[in-house]
């Protein structure tokens, strides 16, 4: 990276210059470590898909991580962080409780 003018000698890069297919192109990065390497820079373009997202996927969605990007294809550069407040929402979603209309409620003792 330092060879390729990506980083300089301190570490410092620019995210643009370490864009998703110049960090595939190094040895022992994947399209997952691409994607989340890519999130931490502030682009939000991709969802990285490990096994946890297609178990999650298929158990609560019932589809693949292809499908599933396919029809959000309207989000364009927030996928990835669309994905991940769908996940946020679901994991604090509180069940919903009907309350009695106001003239049933019982009145307290106290």
């Amino acid at each position: 990276m330092l060879a390729d003018g990506v980083i300089d000698a301190e570490g410092n890069g620019e995210p643009v210059r370490l864009d998703y297919d110049y960090l595939l192109s190094l040895k022992g990065i994947g399209p997952y470590a691409a994607a989340h390497c890519r999130m931490l820079l502030h682009d939000f373009s991709r969802i990285p898909v490990d096994s946890v997202v297609v178990a999650h996927l298929r158990e609560r969605h019932a589809t693949t991580p292809e499908a599933f990007i396919a029809a959000r294809a309207e989000c364009g550069v927030y996928l990835g962080l669309g994905y991940r407040l769908m996940r946020l929402k679901e994991k604090f979603q509180v069940a919903q409780i009907e309350l009695p209309p106001p003239s049933e409620t019982p009145v307290s003792a106290y």
